[in-house]
């Protein structure tokens, strides 16, 4: 990568600013491929948690160069994704603890030059922001060849708070309004079915006193047995 930015920035006959391309497209499309490197940062930083002294390095010499490609605007998404470094998305990274082991990784901490910082929302009961941004600083990305928007350079995590238990008569008050529903649901399903169940109760009825009659002209009239027609058809 080195010796083709600087072949190409030597070159008068090239076009102004081709080996920073060179050097840009180099690096999103050759070593944001290798599955060699990518693989080894993401395990070692998310799957093991453990660094090792060639971990070390790479991720520092990686963090210095994307600094000096993309500066601020490293976590603009590239592939429809945004990284933290070369193999670590950000997508992964879904808690505050998580956020925040990764930060005080001793090459993260001293090579990624972030700034993170803590914004109150309208729902500051319920959650808050955690914004991490890369710091400004002199990269190869000018902003006649890129022109990302100011949010883009910014990422956030939402961080749910606590929610503190219920007093007494909160849970007196969740109570009742659950069997007030309760309540309500099974007066509106007779409501609906009233009708329905009248009728069937009628026949029920009809049918037990029809068969109680039947019965006492059976025992007068000397029957043992009692015999009721019925059609098929």
């Amino acid at each position: 990568m080195a010796a083709g930015f600087y072949q190409r920035a030597a070159n008068p006959n090239v076009l102004h600013g081709e080996g920073t391309r060179f050097t840009l497209h180099h690096f999103n499309f050759d070593m944001r491929r290798d599955t060699t490197i990518t693989t080894a940062l993401h395990d070692s930083i998310l799957v093991d948690r453990k660094s090792t002294e060639q971990s070390e390095k790479l991720l520092t010499d990686l963090f210095l160069l994307e600094r000096k490609l993309f500066g601020k605007y490293r976590f603009v998404a590239t592939g429809g994704r945004r990284w933290l470094c070369l193999g670590v998305s950000l997508d992964e990274v879904t808690s505050i603890d998580e956020l925040n082991r990764l930060l005080e990784l001793p090459c993260v901490k001293e090579h990624g030059n972030f700034v993170q910082r803590k914004v109150d929302t309208s729902e500051k009961e319920l959650w808050y922001n955690v914004e991490v941004e890369p710091k400004e600083e002199p990269c190869f990305l000018t902003a006649r060849m890129f022109q990302p928007k100011e949010s883009e350079s910014v990422w956030t995590l939402r961080v749910n708070k606590v929610i503190p238990p219920l007093t007494f008569w909160e849970r007196v008050k969740e109570k009742l309004l659950r069997y007030w529903v309760i309540w309500l649901s099974c007066w509106l399903i007779f409501f609906m079915v009233d009708e329905e169940i009248i009728a069937l109760t009628s026949l029920i009825v009809l049918k037990w006193n029809a068969m109680r009659n039947m019965k006492r002209e059976a025992e007068a009239a000397g029957e043992s047995k009692i015999y009721v027609a019925r059609s098929k058809g």
